[in-house]
């Protein structure tokens, strides 16, 4: 970018004096402030890809996405999967009912809808990347936003979903898609933790254990996956996904660094460093968030994410509302009605920005699921629109 703009500045040299100053400043100060170009390139696929999925290069990292259009003037859903798994769980597998899973219902509704999967220890991707961190992860999620934007002549405003570890990066992703010229309208924690330390269960983070290949080993949480799975099929009436799809085209290990405990991959082995950690996941830069909404299931063996996520986001949601509401007012100028108006939305935003679907941590798979957590994700992106 610094060579092209030079170039650019250098075209004006036959000018003298004020006017060539004038015309370098101009041309610098609209490419300073000019979106950031995404640089996102398709790989080679292979055997294990599923049709409409692609895998694509970005960050400086492999992600496999799948596109589905819709009506091009409603904001693109992106859905971001959590801890050990692809976007699959949003859009499913060839053999599967496309009506279990969350993507059919919004592109009925006419929503686009992007899934972007990082990459884990999975037959899609051909190598793995410990290295990986929170940061890279927002970063890549919007590029391929943007990215997907400008393909398909798509709004360039944007639902983010992020489910269970998605969450983490409610920040580092609104951050870097406002970088590419996007605007994130709402972020959907569905049954999802903001990045925080310490907020996941510790059944999930203690003892982390390194692969030979750098990554956290994740298997021994793959059967409650499985089992709430197949709570979720009992509930539908029919198998969603069989086990051995499951195991074997859903799910992996993954980089520690994700997981947001505070551990990373460093030199060939996980060392503790909770401020970079912190800085990745740029969770107290709170100008960056867009207004955050939840959405869990009702089920006990979801217990955390149930009782705990809309107070676990209330500092950050309660600070996004207060933005937008009072702009650049300084408090003892804001009039007395409107003031009125921010203490009455924040006293209430819990419960405005908070739905519930039945079910588990995977509440929104399985038809019955999959359509109210639809229709839920579109009425939070309206109720967050009346929020000014």
């Amino acid at each position: 970018m610094t060579d092209f703009r030079f170039a650019l500045a250098s075209k004006f040299r036959p000018f003298s004096g004020g006017t060539q100053r004038f015309a370098c400043l101009f041309i610098m100060l609209i490419l300073t402030c000019s979106p950031v170009l995404a640089t996102v390139k398709t790989l080679l696929g292979n055997k294990h890809l599923y049709d409409g999925e692609t895998l694509v290069s970005a960050a400086g990292f492999p992600a496999l996405i799948k596109y589905v259009e819709a009506d091009k003037d409603k904001p693109l859903v992106i859905f971001v999967p959590g801890d050990a798994h692809l976007a699959r769980i949003a859009y499913g597998f060839p053999k599967g009912n496309p009506q279990d899973f969350l993507a059919y219902w919004l592109n009925q509704a006419g929503y686009p809808f992007l899934g972007v999967s990082y990459p884990l220890e999975n037959p899609v991707f051909s190598k793995t990347y410990p290295e990986y961190n929170i940061r890279d992860w927002g970063e890549q999620v919007a590029q391929i936003a943007a990215h997907t934007v400008a393909e398909n002549g798509l709004s360039k405003h944007v639902i983010i979903c992020g489910w269970s570890m998605g969450g983490k990066i409610a920040a580092s992703v609104s951050s870097a898609v406002r970088k590419h010229g996007l605007t994130t309208d709402i972020f959907v924690a569905m049954s999802a933790d903001p990045p925080v330390v310490g907020l996941l269960p510790k059944s999930l983070t203690d003892n982390i254990k390194m692969l030979p290949d750098g990554l956290a080993d994740r298997k021994r949480v793959f059967p409650w996956f499985v089992n709430a799975i197949g709570q979720q099929s009992t509930y539908n009436g029919r198998t969603i996904i069989p086990r051995d799809v499951f195991l074997g085209e859903f799910i992996g290990n993954i980089p520690v660094g994700l997981m947001e405990t505070g551990l990373v991959y460093r030199d060939g082995k996980f060392v503790h460093d909770l401020e970079g950690t912190l800085n990745d996941a740029e969770m107290l830069d709170f100008a960056v968030y867009p207004i955050p909404a939840v959405i869990h299931g009702d089920s006990p063996d979801d217990a955390e994410n149930v009782l705990f996520d809309t107070s676990d986001w209330a500092f950050i949601r309660n600070r996004a509302i207060v933005r937008r509401m009072r702009g650049d007012t300084p408090y003892d100028k804001i009039p007395p009605a409107r003031w009125q108006q921010i203490q009455q939305a924040v006293r209430t935003s819990g419960q405005y920005l908070t739905e519930w679907v039945q079910g588990n941590h995977f509440f929104f798979l399985g038809e019955i699921g999959a359509r109210d957590a639809a229709q839920k994700i579109i009425r939070l992106h309206q109720r967050a629109a009346t929020i000014k």
